[in-house]
């Protein structure tokens, strides 16, 4: 499933915008609704409410400021359900998620595991096949 275009957009912004800690979380778990003359409108995913702030929303439409070259205010609603929108932080998530499970099927399919399986009956522990990078 690929993001809508508006949605890759704002990934890509977000990106760009060089936002650090809280404020790049808070973006992260936004998507861009709207942008015309010195607005921008936002949903944020309940997911990422606890990053919700006015110093962090204040920090985000100064960036959005410099970027635009125009002062921007932030109107900023709330999606009904986490994972309603395709946010960048669920973007990642998903990545995330999809590197584990490669992980752990590199591992499931790897012939000294499998050998040491049947020659010792070892398993591997869950939870402890990390992806590398």
């Amino acid at each position: 499933m690929s993001p809508p275009a508006a949605e890759s957009d704002w990934d890509a912004l977000v990106t760009t915008l060089g936002l650090q800690g809280t404020a790049r979380h808070f973006a992260a778990n936004c998507v861009m609704l709207e942008r015309k003359a010195g607005l921008v409108r936002l949903r944020l995913d309940p997911a990422g409410d606890s990053f919700r702030r006015p110093q962090i929303e204040s920090r985000l439409a100064e960036a959005l400021s410099r970027h635009y070259g125009e002062p921007i205010r932030l109107e900023i609603t709330q999606a009904e359900a986490p994972g309603d929108i395709f946010t960048p932080a669920r973007r990642d998530a998903i990545a995330a998620e999809d590197r584990q499970r490669a992980a752990e099927q590199s591992i499931d399919s790897d012939p000294a595991v499998r050998a040491m399986r049947e020659v010792f009956g070892a398993t591997v522990r869950p939870g402890s096949v990390k992806p590398l990078g």
